[in-house]
């Protein structure tokens, strides 16, 4: 068995592995596994493992953000309205990387002409005006654990609560729900991993307006917070089992993560 990470995703993924005993690494083992976990890593193995969570394809599709939304869209996922035309996108819209993490690759456009003051993007997503914002963790045909996006009061930036853009740098984190997810949303989440072609995956959704739910995307290596981690840890140890791999959860080691509880 072996789990396997990038060096971006190696301070969550190298914690998570030794709570589960597993050997680890960036670099891909050389012998043939009988268990493989990608912790979105998408590194070329010598030999095909027996069993992996996580296809390196199915990560490479996750993480090219265009391509993920084409993907949802196709299987009847709700998304946001998307383009990479620009005449084909109403205003205000966000710009975006086809790569892209934690939302700093973001750019608002009030109108088409920022496009002079900013520059073009890759690709194009409507605005959606945004009751809520949620992080669904789904391993196979569960949902292990849901956060609400809420603001920290203790962030500086004024305003920043009302920004529309909600990320880690204006202040907006991850905590327990104040508003409960229905199962419908959560069906939602699971129908978007399945989608991607996933095992198991982070998936960020909003609620509009109206109630509807829209998925914006699936993360394959989350950081997680120690709460967040035990979760993925017991599914692992459930997904392993019927394969014959025993997996052991040392939960003291979590309580490394930098997250804080959510």
């Amino acid at each position: 068995m072996f789990f396997l990470y990038h060096a971006a995703s190696a301070p969550t993924g190298n914690v998570i592995a030794r709570a589960l005993g597993m050997p680890h690494g960036e670099v891909p083992p050389t012998v043939q596994e009988d268990f493989l976990i990608r912790w979105g890593a998408q590194q070329r193995l010598v030999r095909a493992p027996r069993v992996v969570l996580n296809r390196a394809d199915a990560i490479a599709n996750a993480a090219d953000k265009l391509q993920s939304l084409k993907m949802l869209e196709y299987e009847d996922i709700p998304v946001p309205p998307f383009s990479e035309e620009l005449d084909l996108i109403e205003a205000p819209f966000l710009g975006r990387n086809r790569h892209h993490s934690r939302g700093t690759d973001i750019v608002l456009y009030m109108q088409h002409a920022d496009t002079e003051l900013f520059g073009e993007k890759d690709f194009y997503t409507q605005y959606v005006p945004t009751l809520h914002e949620y992080r669904v963790h789904v391993v196979r045909d569960k949902v292990i654990r849901v956060s609400q996006k809420l603001y920290d009061h203790t962030h500086d930036p004024i305003g920043a609560r009302h920004s529309w853009i909600r990320n880690h740098e204006n202040g907006w984190v991850f905590r327990s729900p104040t508003h409960p997810l229905s199962h419908y949303w959560q069906n939602t989440a699971i129908e978007a991993v399945h989608a991607l072609g996933l095992d198991f995956g982070a998936v960020d959704l909003i609620v509009d307006e109206e109630g509807r739910a829209l998925v914006l995307e699936v993360n394959t290596a989350p950081a997680c917070s120690p709460r967040t981690a035990r979760a993925y840890c017991e599914a692992f140890v459930m997904v392993a089992a019927p394969h014959g791999i025993a997996l052991t959860l040392d939960a003291a080691i979590l309580d490394e993560l930098a997250v804080r509880d959510e």
